[in-house]
C-alpha cells in the first residue's frame, strides 16, 4: 500500500524528535503553512491567519510574489497580493466593470450587482442614489425616484398618466386583474364614489359601487323584458 498522510505525519515527527534530541535541529517555532516543514528557531518567521510561514514561503498562492511587510488579502484562507486580487479575483463595477477594491463595494440583489460608490447612481440623470429610492430599469440600469417616475412608471389603466412612487419609494397604485391603477383613479365609473373597503363590482372594464352596479344592471334586465 501507498504511503497515507499519517504515515507521512508520523515519520516527520519521528525525524523531527529525533533531531531534537541530538541537538541538530535546534528548537523549533513552528511549522510553515507553505512547505510543512520546520520552522527552526534561527529561522525568519511570519505569523499570518493564525498560521506559521518562513518568512521567504509567505507568498501569494497564485503569483508567488513575496507578502512580507505588503498588503495582502485572503481569499478562502489563502494569502493572494492586491495585484492578482485586484486583476483577477475582486468584484467588478456593474456600470463601469473596473474592479472594486475591497471595503469599497456597495451590493445589490444578494450581491448579483456591485458597484463603486461613485458608480452607483441613475443611469439617466446621473444622481447619486447612496441612502435614496432607486430603481432598476428594464436594461439592467439603475433610476431615481424622478426618473422612474417620468419615464420607466407603469401607466394607470384609467387615466393612463404614469403611477408616480411616494416618499418611502413605494408605488403609488393598486393592481386588480393585472391592470394598474392610481389609488385616486379607483373610484365608480358612474358616480366618482371611492368605494368603501375597496369593494367594487365590475361589469365589463368598468367598476361600479353597489348602488351604480344595481341600477345598471335592473335597468339592463328592465330592457331585455320590455323586448
Amino acid at each position: 500500500m501507498g504511503e497515507t498522510m499519517i504515515d507521512t505525519v508520523f515519520a516527520h515527527l519521528k525525524r523531527d524528535l529525533a533531531a531534537i534530541h541530538d541537538g541538530s535541529m535546534g528548537k523549533i517555532r513552528g511549522y510553515c503553512a507553505t512547505c510543512d516543514e520546520p520552522i527552526k528557531e534561527a529561522d525568519a518567521i511570519t505569523y499570518a491567519n493564525e498560521q506559521t510561514y518562513h518568512r521567504a514561503h509567505f507568498a501569494c498562492t497564485r503569483c508567488s510574489a513575496a507578502l512580507f511587510g505588503v498588503p495582502y488579502v485572503l481569499v478562502a484562507t489563502q494569502p493572494v497580493c492586491d495585484t492578482c486580487y485586484t486583476a483577477d479575483l475582486c468584484p467588478k463595477c456593474t456600470r463601469c466593470a473596473l474592479p472594486i477594491a475591497s471595503g469599497q463595494i456597495l451590493s445589490i440583489k444578494d450581491g448579483a450587482m456591485a458597484f463603486h460608490e461613485a458608480c452607483f447612481a441613475c443611469s439617466t440623470c446621473n444622481t447619486a442614489l447612496v441612502g435614496t429610492p432607486f430603481f432598476e430599469t428594464p436594461n439592467g440600469g439603475l433610476a431615481c425616484r424622478t426618473c422612474y417616475s417620468a419615464s420607466i412608471a407603469p401607466e394607470c389603466a384609467r387615466c393612463g398618466e404614469k403611477i408616480g412612487v411616494g416618499d418611502d419609494g413605494r408605488a403609488e397604485m393598486l393592481v386588480i386583474n393585472d391592470k394598474k391603477y392610481h389609488h385616486r383613479c379607483f373610484t365608480c365609473y358612474e358616480c366618482g364614489a371611492p368605494f368603501d373597503d375597496m369593494k367594487a363590482l365590475q361589469v365589463g372594464d368598468r367598476f361600479l359601487c353597489k348602488a351604480d352596479f344595481d341600477r345598471i344592471v335592473s335597468g339592463a334586465a328592465s330592457g331585455a323584458g320590455a323586448q
